[in-house]
This record gives structure tokens, sequence and C-alpha cells, in this order.
């Protein structure tokens, strides 16, 4: 292989791969730095979103787009997932509590809690069921919120003897964000 052929290949390699990370982040709205004031089109105060993020960092939001089951918005620091909310309209009616326990990886010390017709919460998150009609056929909503943290934040959490306990503000979080929520994936009430 000559030079120049050499040179050729990767400039193709790296176009490439940067048209690969460009596509694998199509659904991005763009959203660097600040907190957006909308996740997966649904308005939220910034101050119910703030005490669930590390503090101090500039954020990428990542919004999948216009899902017919599903709708799925992430905010990132420096490429870690830190916060993740998923919208599912299902026609499968879910037990909370047995679902975050068999499926669900992650969610922390749950619990019963009175939101939405069944939902449960825990330290970093919450998983909810809700009734939903959706072209006149019956369904659910669920609503699965995940607060994670950058690793570097967990580790030193862990040499301190603290963990991600976030419950009241994940509970008014997902209280706000519930309503419009549903709104969006298309449910009546």
């Amino acid at each position: 292989m000559t030079r120049a052929s050499r040179k050729s290949a990767v400039s193709r390699s790296a176009l490439v791969g940067a048209l690969l990370v460009l596509t694998a982040c199509g659904g991005s709205k763009g959203h660097d730095g600040a907190i957006p004031e909308s996740l997966c089109d649904v308005k939220v105060e910034p101050d119910l979103v703030k005490p669930l993020l590390p503090t101090g960092k500039k954020f990428h939001y990542f919004d999948s787009g216009d899902g017919k089951e599903n709708r799925l918005c992430q905010l990132y620091v420096g490429g870690e997932k830190v916060f993740d909310i998923d919208n599912t309209r299902s026609l499968v009616k879910r037990d909370a509590m047995t679902y975050a326990h068999m499926s669900l990886y992650g969610l922390e010390n749950t619990e019963r809690a009175a939101i939405g017709d069944d939902g449960v919460l825990a330290d970093n998150g919450a998983y909810i069921v809700n009734s939903c009609t959706y072209q006149g056929k019956k369904m659910s909503y669920v609503l699965y919120i995940h607060v994670s943290q950058t690793k570097e934040d967990y580790y030193e959490g862990l040499y301190a003897g603290k963990h991600l306990k976030l419950r009241p503000e994940v509970l008014r979080f997902a209280k706000a964000y519930l309503p419009g929520g549903a709104k969006v994936m298309g449910c009546a009430t």
C-alpha cells in the first residue's frame, strides 16, 4: 500500500467514524450545557431537575424523538449517562413492584408509592404505571426514571459512605412530569 493510498484509507476511516457518531446521536436535540426546559417534549421546571443531577457540570441532552410506543430522554455528563426518562405506552398492564424487582436494574431501596395507578419509588428513581386510553384502546402509560452518578461521584460517595438518596426529589419530579408524559404519549385521561 502506497503512502497516498494509506492516507486516503485513514481519511475514509475517520469520515466513516464521524458519520457513525453523528448517526448514533441522530435523535439529539443538541442541548449542551444548561438543563433543558423540556424533556421528551414535556416542559419541566429546571428547579425540579437540578437536584437530580451532578452539580457544576455541563450536560448533553439526548432525545430519541417521536417514538410510537416508547420515548427515551437522557442527560449525559462527559459521556456518562446520569439521568434517564423512559416513557412507554403498552397493552400490557404491569405490576410496578414486580416489574421493578424482576426487570429493572439500578433502582435502589424500592417501595410502593402513592403516585399514578401503581407506583414504585426508589432512592434513585421511580417506576410508575398509569391507565391510558389511546385511540379508544385501554392501555398503560409507564414512566421510568433512573438517576445515576458519574463514576467519579460514585467512587467519592462510596469512599465517604454516601449513597445516592434522592427519594423526595424524585417524587417531586415524577409527580410534575407524569401528566405531561402521558399527554406526549397520546394518552387521554
